[in-house]
């Protein structure tokens, strides 16, 4: 097994152009070291940044859609939906099966009959704290030093400093400003 991971390794470092939808096949079938994991995802992902570790699978569907600053770690089963870019701060945790959806349908007849969608990027602070099964949807901004709850559903702006819960999502109280759990 460990023989036919590494013959398709080679055969995706040959190709001239890398797609999400191979690294990803790649890392969710094969067991591979966290360094060629993140190799494997940068060349698809090459705003990823080197200290960005994460734990397989993981599913992202548009190629250069991934943003990551240092020490970001994103658990298991995360998916990144929609052809909007998903920018995370360094030092942010995100939990198991969290889905950033970046692409959204027209709501009148028109728009929802001819399928049009609409895209807007999310965006993650640094030192963010994301539970598991959260739901960011499209256009979000995440301020800095904030924990949003397991199983929330974000569907607005989140100020900075907030531990955040709830469907929809909402500030539950404020953080200590000296919030910082990484550095």
């Amino acid at each position: 097994m460990r023989l036919l991971a590494y013959l398709f390794y080679f055969l995706y470092r040959i190709k001239r152009t890398h797609s999400n939808a191979d690294a990803c096949w790649l890392i969710n079938n094969f067991s591979f070291s966290g360094s060629k994991k993140r190799k494997i995802i940068y060349q698809a992902n090459p705003g990823v940044a080197s200290g960005t570790s994460f734990t397989p699978p993981i599913f992202i569907e548009n190629d250069h859609q991934l943003v990551t600053g240092e020490k970001v770690f994103i658990n298991a089963d995360c998916h990144f939906n929609g052809t909007g870019k998903v920018v995370i701060g360094s030092n942010s945790l995100i939990g198991p099966r969290v889905i950033f959806c970046t692409a959204n349908h027209g709501i009148n007849g028109v728009e929802a009959s001819s399928y049009q969608t609409t895209v807007s990027n999310i965006t993650i602070g640094e030192n963010v704290w994301i539970g598991a099964g959260v739901i960011i949807c499209p256009g979000v901004t995440i301020g800095s030093n904030n924990i949003i709850a397991a199983g929330s559903v974000v569907t607005k702006n989140i100020s900075e400093y907030v531990l955040a819960a709830g469907v929809p999502c909402t500030p539950k109280r404020n953080l200590p400003k000296i919030f910082n759990k990484c550095s």
